[in-house]
C-alpha cells in the first residue's frame, strides 16, 4: 500500500514565515540567517507582503515557498476526493444516459 501512495504522491507548496528570521536583527545576523535559508532551501523568491488584521490593523508577512511531497493523509484526502467525484460524475451520467435515450 505504501509504494502505492508513494506513486500518487504529488509534490505540493508550502510558505515558510522567515519574518522572524530577519526582524529586528542586525544586518549581519540577517544575512547570516538568509545564507541558511538559501543553502536549505535554495534560491527562492521571497515574498513580502501586508496583511489585514481583522480590519483596524495591518501586518507585514515575509515567507519563502517550501516544495515537498504529500503526506499519506494528503494523499488519501485527495483520492478520496477524486474517487467521490468520479462516483458523483458516473452516476450523473447514468441518470442523463437514461433521460435522453428514451
Amino acid at each position: 500500500m505504501t509504494s502505492d501512495l508513494n506513486k500518487s504522491r504529488r509534490e505540493v507548496t508550502d510558505y515558510k514565515d522567515i519574518k522572524y528570521d530577519i526582524d529586528c536583527a542586525k544586518l549581519s545576523v540577517a544575512i547570516k540567517n538568509l545564507q541558511n535559508l538559501l543553502e536549505e532551501y535554495g534560491d527562492v523568491e521571497i515574498d513580502i507582503s501586508a496583511q489585514e488584521d481583522y480590519g483596524s490593523s495591518w501586518y507585514a508577512t515575509v515567507t519563502i515557498p517550501v516544495k515537498r511531497l504529500e503526506t499519506d493523509e494528503e494523499v488519501n484526502r485527495r483520492l478520496t476526493a477524486e474517487h467521490r467525484r468520479l462516483e458523483w460524475e458516473r452516476q450523473q451520467y447514468e441518470q442523463l444516459k437514461e433521460k435522453f435515450e428514451k
